[in-house]
């Protein structure tokens, strides 16, 4: 990343801005772990700045792009609890946002809200209700298998509208979006193996519509799963490379 630095009016005038594309894969990365809590490695928000700072572009279009970001984050945060949604607001991100010099600083805004969202989170999940806690046992052990919410009802005793309505309050997202997110994340890692065919994890994770299934990842992650096990080969072998040039 380049580091700040003052610049002249000739500078200024000689200077040519390039038009700032907006990074939307890197933005679809960045939602899809907020959304489904996979706070222990998030690098996009590095990745976003860095993208920011690779080529000169203008200053409007900078701070355009960091509050659009910042607008898609805080509706993830809205689906969950408009009570946090609410009082992030009232702290006025968007106009800190709005006032920064440096996109540094940006990083640190972000993942200050992203934390909070994931103590709201991480409170949630520990004191769910106990049928709910039932329930994502049974979804943690069983997701490669076909399940539906009246299957699920009918195990824990209760009726399917009430256990849709409970778990959306209890965790904030529908059971079929939990559901598909835990087949979706195992199917990752075996994408990432690079040992296996789509088709062989479609089926694996219960899907032998391999179309449907390459139509639902894209849908959780952004990209089709050939792209994701491309993506993920050229990271090991420059993991590789990286490694060996310290050897």
């Amino acid at each position: 990343m380049k580091a700040p630095a003052l610049i002249d009016a000739e500078k200024i005038r000689n200077l040519h801005c390039h038009t700032l594309v907006y990074p939307n894969e890197i933005e679809q990365r960045l939602l899809y772990k907020i959304e489904f809590r996979q706070f222990e490695n998030l690098t996009e928000l590095e990745e976003f700045v860095e993208y920011l700072y690779a080529k000169e572009y203008a200053y409007i279009d900078i701070r355009e792009a960091m509050i659009s970001l910042t607008i898609s984050v805080l509706y993830v945060i809205r689906k969950t609890s408009y009570g946090l949604y609410e009082n992030v607001s009232n702290l006025k991100v968007l106009e800190w946002i709005n006032e920064l010099l440096f996109a540094q600083h940006y990083i640190a805004i972000m993942n200050n809200i992203i934390f909070q969202y994931k103590i709201y989170i991480d409170h949630t999940s520990q004191n769910a209700h106990p049928l709910i806690r039932k329930v994502i046992k049974i979804v943690d052990q069983e997701y490669k298998t076909e399940l539906n919410l009246e299957e699920l009802a009918r195990r824990v005793n209760v009726t399917p509208e009430y256990l849709s309505s409970l778990f959306v309050k209890e965790l904030g997202v529908k059971f079929t979006t939990y559901y598909t997110q835990k087949r979706i994340e195992s199917a990752k890692n075996m994408l990432k193996s690079g040992n296996c065919k789509v088709y062989e994890v479609a089926h694996e994770h219960g899907y032998e519509d391999v179309k449907y299934f390459c139509k639902v990842f894209k849908k959780y992650v952004g990209i089709s799963p050939r792209e994701y096990q491309q993506m993920s080969g050229e990271t090991r072998q420059e993991k590789q490379n990286k490694s060996s040039a310290f050897r």
